[in-house]
């Protein structure tokens, strides 16, 4: 879907103008509302957020400001009309219109991608069921317009280079030094350019008296809707689980061969499996046309053109997998969420790789894989492990990338230990 014109970031609709952009992305939310036969009274508020920008974290919700910024739901600045209109919940009921939405944990030296949610999306189903029964719950997760986990496979950390961005932007940020800060700079880019229509993500909020109107009625249309939509949407919470227990019998599996797993490698290792049964994404190479996670056209060209980048574009996002497409996940870009304290002795990238595939390897002759593995390093050490390089023949939007002359980056962080999974339709005997 193309963007809608952001002349101003926020506009209330009544449900008479909303309604052919909800139909749409997603008819069967149109025809309940269809259903409650709402009147101008309920109305709509449509916010249209820049690229990159955390609207949604522990702390507090956010809308858009003028200028493509953030304001606080409670702040000075955001108008009482929109605060009394919007404040019924933590998060109050969306649908995102256009482009994408990412939702996902922070710690201090990681991001942890949960989920990425397309245009059509009905989300704050959770938190409403939770302000609807006064539960308090702790609240860890942020949403973020556009991919948060997105970067480049190449390193653009170089000094004279950014600097050349940093004229033609405005920029305010250093080159980035990791993988995890490449979106911020991205955000700058993307926010900062005034030649192209701006990249924004569309999402339609449900007014307090729109909502009071849906739920006063128990077992309404409205009512069902969110319930089931909530209940689909935790599915990944509740389908842990099931596969902590059986990863515990995997494990012992593993105990009886004689493996030992230090607690980083098990941890990665499981979140192959979890990537595999859709519970988590895995890593793409971004198609060099998707301008729905962000606006890539744009950031490809300020890279090749402007920072004079000497590889090929190639940038990363998450995507949950589906059968016969690869995904990936990186030892150098741990997205698994068990916690451990670190080990006295840590093995060398190299070593780990070497460990992980050695007990997939012993896995697949007891038929407990769900999933096809290719793994690649930079520099390969075994005949099991293949070059980096090797992944250009082995993905088609990689290798449809990577034409022209352009050098494949094979040196990136991302691709020491960087392992393809293949989702197989049926398993013999899956965990």
């Amino acid at each position: 879907m193309k963007n809608e014109p952001s002349l101003n970031p926020i506009e209330m609709l009544t449900w008479e103008e909303a309604r052919s952009r909800v139909l749409e992305v997603n008819p069967e939310l149109g025809k309940v509302l269809d259903a409650a036969d709402l009147t101008a009274k309920e109305s709509f508020v449509l916010a249209h957020y820049p690229y990159g920008k955390d609207f949604y974290t522990p702390d507090n919700f956010f809308l858009p400001s003028p200028h493509n910024g953030l304001t606080p739901i409670d702040g000075t600045e955001t108008p009482k009309v929109l605060q009394q209109a919007l404040s019924y919940s933590s998060l109050p009921l969306g649908i995102i219109l256009s482009n994408k939405v990412e939702v996902f944990f922070q710690t201090t030296n990681r991001v942890i991608t949960d989920k990425l949610w397309d245009a059509g999306t009905v989300f704050g189903a959770w938190e409403i069921m939770d302000d609807l029964l006064s539960q308090e719950t702790a609240r860890y997760s942020y949403l973020s317009s556009g991919a948060r986990s997105l970067f480049m496979a190449s390193k653009i950390s170089d000094g004279i280079a950014h600097r050349r961005l940093t004229k033609h932007f405005h920029l305010k940020l250093p080159p980035p030094q990791r993988l995890i800060d490449h979106r911020d700079v991205f955000s700058e880019i993307a926010n900062q350019n005034h030649d192209e229509t701006p990249w924004h993500c569309s999402v339609l909020y449900l007014h307090k008296n729109t909502v009071k109107k849906l739920f006063e009625k128990q077992k309404s249309m409205a009512q069902l809707y969110f319930y089931k939509e909530a209940w689909r949407q935790s599915f990944n919470c509740r389908y842990q689980f099931e596969h902590n227990i059986a990863w515990e019998n995997l494990l012992s599996h593993i105990g009886r061969s004689n493996i030992y797993l230090q607690p980083r490698t098990c941890a990665h290792l499981k979140q192959l499996f979890m990537i595999n049964e859709g519970i988590f994404p895995g890593m793409v190479f971004s198609d060099e046309n998707d301008n729905t996670i962000a606006p890539i056209p744009l950031l490809k060209k300020a890279y090749k053109d402007i920072y004079v980048l000497n590889k090929a574009p190639v940038f990363i996002r998450p995507e949950h997998i589906t059968p016969n497409k690869p995904v990936y996940y990186s030892l150098n870009y741990p997205q698994y969420f068990d916690a451990h304290l670190p080990t006295k002795t840590q093995l060398s990238l190299m070593k780990e790789l070497e460990t992980i595939e050695s007990t997939l390897k012993l896995l697949h002759e007891q038929h407990h894989v769900p999933f096809q593995e290719r793994l690649f390093h930079m520099i390969p050490d075994s005949d099991s492990i293949l070059p980096a390089k090797d992944l250009v023949k082995n993905d088609k939007i990689l290798s449809s990338i990577i034409k022209n002359g352009n050098e494949f980056p094979e040196n990136s962080p991302f691709f020491k230990g960087c392992i393809q999974i293949i989702k197989q339709s049926k398993i013999k005997d899956p965990i």
